[in-house]
């Protein structure tokens, strides 16, 4: 239409008229986003106007405003700027300052400096032009109006709230007083009062406003205009925020499709759609879609704006966002370096909007490991948005934020919990104690708690997220349900697990609604996952951890971190069911994924190390177990460095390794990770307690009885304190401290700190559990040693029926049962019924573990012990001898040396040897199982004392047969 006026204008030679239609056309040409074809028409015009009239016409000058205005929108914000100066500057000389034309210029120029990051500057342009309108036209003429409406959002960005509100409803109010309150300048600020409401958390009341807004504007330019359609776009981010995905979705759709048909794909209010349905979809697991959606968006807006325009830079940092929360952290830093130097050059290194992609190459160097990297980049948004935005800005705090999630990472937790406290109450001062962003924060404050041991004040913040998430989003908005995973997470950690299984099925009931491929769903079926493993429902873990490790590999491909620690856990599984080959399995795809995904040094691929020295450890390759974990202590050394938690993991698994082979290098580590977690999380703290508890069972090996009786002490009343007298950590060591009783000849005392264990396990976990089939057979035990051997048997056999119920017949908790019934008949003189025993046990373990893993080696020797007694002492021998050189093979002889089943395998051949006569040999194997035993227990040790014995024996026979019956069977 426009064309073919300015054609007709043209032929006729009017000039006015062709100027004017050419500045029209430029208008609609910025209207439909066509901006290199707005400008030919704006200069056009302009050049006509300047050669017709002279640069100070008023015509002129608006077509001047008018490409400042397209300037702005392309981010060319200099060249903006100079256009509306040279505006401004004209018409001050020619109209003067208060002129109607020059406050419309005052107000561009607000907006202008607001684009620029120059809220001060923009600020008081908009005062400049609001008390030049009221002083014109009057408080609430419309004219007033337009600068108090860009005050609110100017305010809004500031993060001054409330501010912010009482200028839209002074705009809404007068507007409705002028135009009525369907006009559609009025509709424009009732959906302004909404995307501040929706700011706030106030979702409801947001609702509300883009409810009128649409209505109205469906009502004044019909369902498909453009300004309805935005309207209809608010309404779906909304939806999204309510957790109502389906509604969003329609939204979207509708929008979508109408300003494709209106507009084109590529235009801006298209695009801005377009990333909506990205934002939903990532938000919906659907990845593919997602990134469809974000290139879409991208490609739209390089072609529109061009490759460095501020808004295809915005395009490319979403990106970013997106592939850095599905593992593609290399992409990830490659969009967020891109729109970060174009940032720079655009807008300078302290702008707003450049400051917000520091922070997001901050989030990615976290998720790479590379946190001094991290550290520098939040830094440096913290400073600017400090500068920029004062120390209260919602950005200021969300960078505040960062850092305490960095921190927390470093394991420097007062650092983490003063950024964590300094973000709540900026929150609570910026936007009031029951928004959102607020309760976000709340949060984060429970999650750091929990690490610190603080239960219950984690308990308080995660309940305070959760009142006040139901109250602003519903019950079953993601954000509320994310909060009820975290509370049952808590509940997990106390022992408080039909709180926690009824949390994670009341998550996984809401997450329904978002698909069964919604992140957070697939989170929430691995947390019952770990629940059921700590319930001991082994069969129903397996079949969580099976569909979260489908899901994710599904949704975000087999290499995704997240997918990477199903199959890590599906591994922890499987080795505790004793399938070993199968857990390997998941290991090494775990590690190898990691160490693709994110490298050789990352932390995760550290875990996936340390996962694998559990294994191998389990397996009885101590050799590659200790390389894992050095490999891993390295590694985490020099990321963390040597004092954080993770650090001081590995430590304390190289402290159980070292203890299990007899090393005296394990109370070196034990103490390292003691002193390191005392003064990393406090001497309260169950993680310091757990090596308190280890160092009790170090000693209680070495003979040191009342130095492990000192440890379990300390760690009792620590885990009494902090958990309960009936949680599983207290009566783990409730257990211990019966083994010690037991050690000490103090039977009555061990039996009664079992049967407290036993109840305490019954009440918590149930009969069947296999921590509680534990202490079941600790009690059979002891039952033996008391000579109650109808009721050892009772309990070994509710031990092995418990065992096979839960774990199947060949797992090695059912062996070790299987082992202690063969010590019991022995003991019961059913020397048949013990070697059946025996020999079951020996084929299981061998067949789980092989023929040379310690525990196999300890059967062994029992059987050994079984020949001996039947007089079989040819076979014996044999059998302790494959025994011993098993130990020799699997442990060298430097750690043979010191590792109590072998010493007691030595002495047990002594006692064979000098059985059969053969002193020599018999005094060989006692000095050797007497130094060995000095350098482990001591040489006042009851195991010195009597092999001290034993070699005076030998001597005072001199040649002389002394036939002894001992023999050793060593209890598992």
């Amino acid at each position: 239409m426009h064309q073919r006026a300015l054609q007709g204008y043209v032929k006729a030679l009017d000039l006015t008229s062709i100027f004017d239609t050419a500045n029209l056309l430029g208008l609609l040409y910025a209207a439909k986003g066509k901006l290199d074809e707005a400008e030919k028409m704006y200069q056009l015009a302009l050049q006509g106007k300047e050669k017709a009239w002279g640069p100070d016409h008023e015509s002129a000058l608006d077509t001047v405003n008018n490409l400042g205005t397209l300037y702005r929108g392309q981010g060319r914000l200099d060249e903006a700027e100079t256009m509306h100066q040279r505006v401004l500057q004209r018409s001050e000389k020619t109209l003067g300052p208060d002129h109607e034309s020059t406050l419309f210029t005052v107000n561009n120029l607000g907006l202008l400096y607001k684009d620029q990051g120059k809220l001060d500057e923009a600020e008081e342009m908009y005062q400049r032009a609001l008390q030049g309108f009221e002083k014109a036209q009057g408080p609430d003429h419309t004219l007033t109006l337009d600068p108090v409406n860009n005050l609110g959002t100017l305010y809004m960005d500031q993060g001054k709230l409330s501010e912010a509100e009482r200028m839209y409803q002074r705009a809404l109010q007068g507007k409705e007083k002028a135009w009525g309150p369907d006009h559609i300048t009025t509709l424009d600020t009732v959906n302004n009062l909404g995307i501040l409401y929706q700011g706030q958390g106030r979702l409801d009341r947001a609702e509300e406003m883009y409810q009128r807004a649409l209505q109205g504007k469906e009502k004044a330019w019909g369902p498909d205009h453009t300004s309805t359609l935005e309207t209809v776009n608010n309404l779906g981010s909304l939806y999204q925020d309510q957790g109502k995905l389906d509604k969003a979705e329609k939204m979207f759709q509708r929008a979508l499709q109408g300003f494709e048909e209106t507009w084109s794909p590529d235009h801006p209010s298209t695009l801005a759609t377009v990333y909506n349905f990205g934002h939903l979809y990532k938000s919906l697991g659907k990845p593919q879609e997602a990134e469809k959606m974000y290139q879409w968006e991208l490609r739209g807006r390089e072609k529109t704006f061009g490759p460095d325009h501020t808004s295809t830079l915005g395009t490319v940092d979403n990106l970013g966002i997106f592939y850095m929360c599905y593992g593609k952290l290399d992409e990830a830093e490659k969009m967020h370096q891109r729109a970060l130097q174009g940032k720079e050059s655009v807008w300078g290194p302290d702008h707003t909007s450049t400051l917000a992609t520091v922070n997001n190459v901050g989030d990615v160097y976290v998720c790479m490991g590379k946190l001094a990297e991290a550290e520098k980049m939040y830094r440096r948004a913290l400073q600017g948005y400090e500068k920029a935005c004062g120390p209260d800005h919602t950005s200021t705090l969300k960078t505040v934020g960062g850092l305490g999630g960095l921190y927390k990472c470093q394991g420097k937790l007062g650092e983490a919990e003063e950024m964590y406290l300094r973000e709540l109450k900026g929150y609570e001062k910026a936007c009031g104690p029951d928004h959102t962003s607020t309760l976000n924060a709340v949060n984060n404050l429970g999650s750091l708690y929990a690490v610190q041991g603080k239960l219950d004040e984690a308990e308080n913040m995660y309940q305070r997220a959760l009142l006040g998430l139901e109250k602003a989003c519903g019950p079953d908005s993601t954000l509320t349900l994310n909060t009820v995973d975290n509370l049952g997470n808590l509940y997990r950690f106390q022992g408080k697990l039909d709180k926690a299984e009824k949390a994670y099925q009341r998550a996984l009931q809401g997450f329904k609604a978002c698909g069964p491929g919604y992140i957070s769903t697939l989170t929430t079926v691995n947390n019952l996952g770990i629940l059921y493993v700590d319930q001991g429902k082994l069969g129903e873990a397996e079949e969580m951890y099976q569909q979260a490790l489908q899901g994710l590999e599904k949704t975000l491909g087999p290499d995704h971190p997240a997918t990477l620690e199903a199959a890590n856990n599906l591994g922890s599984l499987y080795q505790s069911q004793g399938k070993l080959d199968e857990a390997e399995e998941m290991y090494q795809w775990a590690l190898h994924g990691f160490e693709k995904a994110l490298g050789p040094d990352h932390t995760s691929t550290l875990n996936a190390v340390d996962n694998l020295g559990l294994l191998y450890a389990d397996e009885g390759k101590l050799g590659e177990a200790e390389n894992m974990y050095q490999r891993a202590l390295h590694g985490y050394e020099k990321a963390w460095g040597p004092d954080h938690t993770s650090t001081l993991d590995t430590v304390n698994n190289l402290g159980l390794l070292y203890a299990d082979q007899g090393k005296p290098d394990a109370e070196k580590m034990y103490r390292r990770a003691l002193q390191g977690y005392e003064k990393a999380l406090g001497p309260d703290h169950t993680s310091t307690l757990n090596i308190v508890n280890n160092l009790g069972s170090l000693y209680a090996d070495q003979g040191k009885l009342d130095k492990a009786g000192t440890m379990y002490q300390r760690a009792l009343q620590g885990f009494e304190k902090a958990r309960g007298p009936d949680h599983p950590l207290t009566l783990n060591t409730v257990d211990n401290f019966g083994l010690l009783y037991k050690s000490q000849g103090k039977l009555d005392e061990a039996e009664e700190m079992y049967l407290r264990a036993l109840q305490g396990k019954e009440r918590a976990w149930g009969p069947g559990h296999t921590s509680t089939l534990n202490t079941v057979n600790n009690l059979g035990s002891l039952y033996a040693d008391q000579g109650k051997l109808d009721e050892a048997e009772t309990m070994y056999q509710r031990a092995l029926q418990g065992f096979e119920k839960a774990r199947g017949p060949d797992h090695p908790s059912t062996l070790n049962a299987v082992d202690n019934f063969g010590l019991l008949y022995k003991s019961q003189g059913k020397l048949d019924k013990a070697e059946e025993m025996y020999q079951r046990a020996l084929r299981g373990k061998e067949k789980a573990w092989g023929p040379e893993h310690t525990s196999t080696l300890t059967t062994v020797s029992n059987l050994g012990s079984l020949y001996c007694s039947q007089g079989k002492l040819d076979e014996g021998k044999k059998t302790y001898q494959q025994a011993l050189q098993g130990y020799e093979k699997t442990l060298g002889l430097e750690n043979v040396a010191t590792y109590r089943p072998a010493l007691d395998t030595i002495r047990s051949l002594g006692d064979l040897f000098a059985a059969q006569g053969h002193l020599d040999e018999a005094k060989e194997m006692y000095s050797r199982a007497f130094t060995g035993f000095q350098a482990l227990l001591g040489p006042s040790s009851d195991q010195c004392q009597h092999l001290a014995n034993s070699l005076a024996s030998l001597d005072a026979t001199k040649g002389k047969r002394n036939i002894l019956s001992v023999s050793f069977a060593y209890i598992v």
